[in-house]
């Protein structure tokens, strides 16, 4: 019981010298660090839940008053898309497949579009264009809504 009440002693003194209102910072108005591009996001995971939501579309990439629920939310404004080409594949070539790991995610398994690793033509069939239709949908409804830069990414490489 002794040791609790010094460990409770230590916390609480810890937390005594950890109060935000003992922090302060300042701004240099003179100091430039380039030019901003603009604010963006990852698509990756949400837009494959909800690419489909016109709602969720008109927060994240206009500055519309959105009505949301019982209120209304400011649109974000996001010019910036970022989609993610995912890197899981769910197919066998020669008896192998992607090994999972139990502590994996199934919402967090983006299907990546190269479905067959021994043709890079991605005119041939060995591209799947038409997996997460839902993320494709959200970067369409971003660009409709202003977007205007585009980047494609990949967790791994397929």
């Amino acid at each position: 019981m002794h040791f609790f009440t010094i460990a409770a002693l230590a916390v609480s003194q810890l937390a005594a010298h950890t109060n935000a209102d003992e922090f302060s910072t300042s701004i240099d108005a003179k100091s430039n660090y380039g030019t901003w591009d603009g604010w963006g996001t990852s698509l990756a995971w949400w837009a494959r839940r909800f690419g489909d939501r016109d709602d969720i579309a008109d927060i994240f990439f206009t500055t519309n008053d959105v009505p949301w629920q019982d209120t209304t939310l400011p649109g974000l404004g996001l010019n910036i898309v970022r989609h993610n080409a995912g890197a899981s594949s769910f197919n066998t070539i020669e008896g192998k497949q992607m090994s999972v790991s139990r502590k994996m995610i199934l919402s967090r398994q983006i299907e990546g579009h190269w479905v067959d690793w021994y043709s890079e033509d991605p005119t041939s069939n060995s591209w799947n264009w038409d997996v997460d239709a839902n993320q494709r949908s959200m970067l369409l409804k971003a660009k409709a809504r202003g977007a205007n830069r585009f980047e494609l990414f990949s967790n791994s490489p397929m």
